[in-house]
């Protein structure tokens, strides 16, 4: 019996239960792509589409992935809400695209991040509308599209509603706006909305407590004024304003300068930022090294620690770039602190920790490369050990060698690790060339060939 069972019993048994265990899995799948939200149908975009363009409907297309918290918010909240799951019943066809699922979809409709909701009218794309919405806002937006306004005149819409009021609205409309308007290209119309929030900071601090937008704003103009010259021109204005307010504020005493315009160095502080959003790096670098003394700027320094650390990296600043990270912390201490916080125990296994990953392994790399470039190879050989140590993987060693190549250091010993690899395929090998071509830019110039009988 015992034979039997090990026999070609069991393999019809192993069969049969797998096969049940794959019903069972698709009815669980079936059941999940069942639920979907109130208003919305199941079936394909061009289903939907098809189904537009009978009935005279709009089409809306919800693109969402079960990783992304703000479409599962949506999905709580928004898309449940009586006045938005009535609209898209009454006037709408509404489907789901998961972006995961579907990648061509998604791919074809330019998907870069989520979630996005795609309106689409006679078979072609009207309006679109990112990140989370309230379902106030949803409805506004899906009302507006149905009456002919697209995202960016409904915005304009909502910012003149509140111009001049200093309220969070007008703040958050202003934001909204900007952001649009560089996404459809009028780069000359988010000028204005840009300089208005540079200039009225103490209101988008009153408005955003948590700081995003204030985060965001000087990366954003920074990307408008690699884009625009009319935008890197009004940017350049802001910074000559406030280089003169820095200058006024350094000839009065500091408790007089916090009184009359700020906290001190505020203005200091705007000065670099703003260099560094008109993409004038070298500023920012010569400003840090003719800094003598930075120890009365430490707080300064501290806050914009990120920011002159890519700058004084950007100009090749090498040695410049350790002295200001040994400000805080010695060079080693500093690498050693990033790879084990948060820990890497119980991380490195899961796949959700692999940006995490992949933004440590950057800043290691681009670390372990400056010392190289600065001369001070035992760090930096040391920073590669602590590296591979705790993330012993193809992807660090990588970033180590494309952090070496970019700052000019390239290493024969980059070559051991790539060929070490396996598997490296069209992404190693490509590495592997860029490591070639810069070996041979480095080596030393031959000696003259001497003849015989020469000394």
């Amino acid at each position: 019996m015992n034979g039997l069972m090990n026999g070609p019993m069991n393999g019809l048994m192993n069969g049969t239960i797998m096969t049940a265990i794959l019903f069972v899995a698709a009815c669980i799948h079936a059941a999940a792509m069942a639920d979907v939200p109130p208003g919305f149908t199941n079936g394909s975009l061009e289903q939907a589409i098809k189904r537009g363009k009978e009935e005279g409907r709009l089409v809306v297309a919800d693109f969402t992935a079960s990783w992304c918290l703000p479409c599962l918010r949506m999905e709580r909240e928004t898309w449940p809400d009586a006045r938005v799951s009535k609209f898209l019943a009454d006037r709408a066809v509404a489907v789901q695209i998961d972006v995961d699922a579907d990648p061509e979809t998604a791919a074809k409709f330019g998907i870069t991040g989520l979630p996005v909701v795609v309106v689409i009218k006679d078979g072609v794309e009207f309006d679109r509308l990112r990140s989370l919405r309230r379902p106030d806002e949803m409805i506004n937006w899906l009302e507006g599209v149905a009456g002919g306004l697209r995202t960016v005149e409904q915005m304009r819409l909502v910012r003149d509603r509140y111009a001049g009021s200093g309220t969070a609205e007008e703040v958050r409309a202003r934001n909204d706006l900007a952001r649009e308007l560089v996404r459809i290209e009028r780069p000359d119309e988010a000028e204005v909305e840009y300089c208005w929030l540079w200039t009225h900071r103490d209101l988008v601090r009153r408005a955003d407590p948590s700081g995003g937008i204030e985060v965001n704003l000087a990366p954003a103009m920074r990307r408008l004024a690699a884009a625009s010259a009319s935008a890197n021109r009004n940017f350049s204005l802001l910074r000559d304003e406030a280089a003169k307010l820095a200058e006024v504020s350094a000839e009065v005493p500091a408790e007089v300068s916090a009184e009359v315009s700020g906290p001190p160095d505020a203005h200091l502080a705007d000065w670099l930022m703003l260099s560094l959003v008109i993409g004038d790096d070298a500023s920012v670098a010569d400003w840090f090294k003719n800094l003598s003394d930075p120890v009365p700027r430490l707080g300064l320094i501290r806050e914009l620690h990120r920011e002159l650390w890519d700058a004084l990296v950007s100009e090749r600043r090498w040695s410049e770039a350790l002295r200001l990270r040994e400000l805080f912390a010695p060079v080693l201490k500093s690498a050693a602190n990033r790879l084990t916080v948060p820990t890497l125990e119980g991380v490195a296994l899961s796949p959700k920790a692999e940006p995490w990953r992949s933004e440590v392994r950057s800043e290691v790399a681009q670390l372990y490369a400056v010392c190289l470039a600065a001369g001070r190879e035992s760090e930096g050989e040391e920073i590669a050990r602590l590296m591979l140590k705790r993330l012993d993987d193809p992807q660090s060693k990588r970033a180590l060698v494309e952090a070496a190549i970019e700052a000019g250091v390239p290493r024969a010993a980059h070559r051991r690790w790539l060929e070490g690899q396996a598997g490296a395929g069209a992404i190693g090998g490509a590495l592997m060339k860029r490591l070639d071509e810069a070996l041979a830019r480095t080596a030393p110039a031959p000696s003259p060939a001497v003849g015989k009988g020469e000394p």
